[in-house]
């Protein structure tokens, strides 16, 4: 077994330790770590726990649709789950049937890379593009049967 370095037995390392446990727990809102105070403190901030406790366990769903009644807005939300097994499901026959070797989940993530950027400086005219597909992207949306993403100019990512 692996010893912690002699840094987290100090009272410093016990102050990253927290901040670190706190900030992977994403309770930063709610527990400050004070990494500059000279010993070990932390403050629960007691009003973002208030309003963190009336959250829990509620989603909040926001839309640019103020036509439609709220009923319609959670309906559309709750059958959302069936559109993506379905479309889980498809994806799936057209990755095995393309023989490619990847599970949705994994294509999706290859495929999440792929981004639509558009730069501005100053007054400027903007630049936009997509960035660089990959030949592994290429073969997945291939698979797919989906057509490549196309903008005005595709930008090597720095």
């Amino acid at each position: 077994m692996r010893r912690p370095p002699d840094e987290w037995n100090s009272e410093s390392g016990a102050k990253a330790r927290l901040f670190h446990a706190v900030s992977e727990a994403h309770l930063s809102r709610i527990i400050k770590v004070d990494l500059k105070a000279e010993m070990f403190c932390y403050e629960v901030d007691e009003h973002a726990q208030t309003l963190a406790e009336m959250m829990d366990g509620k989603r909040l769903l926001v839309t640019n649709t103020p036509d439609q009644a709220p009923g319609d807005i959670v309906a559309r939300y709750k059958s959302l789950a069936d559109i993506e097994r379905g479309f889980k499901v498809l994806m799936r026959m057209r990755l095995k049937a393309a023989d490619a070797g990847l599970s949705p989940e994994r294509a999706l993530e290859r495929l999440r890379r792929i981004q639509y950027h558009r730069i501005q400086i100053d007054a400027a005219n903007p630049v936009s593009g997509v960035s660089t597909i990959q030949n592994e992207q290429t073969e997945i949306l291939r698979a797919l049967n989906v057509k490549k993403p196309a903008a005005h100019q595709q930008l090597a990512l720095l």
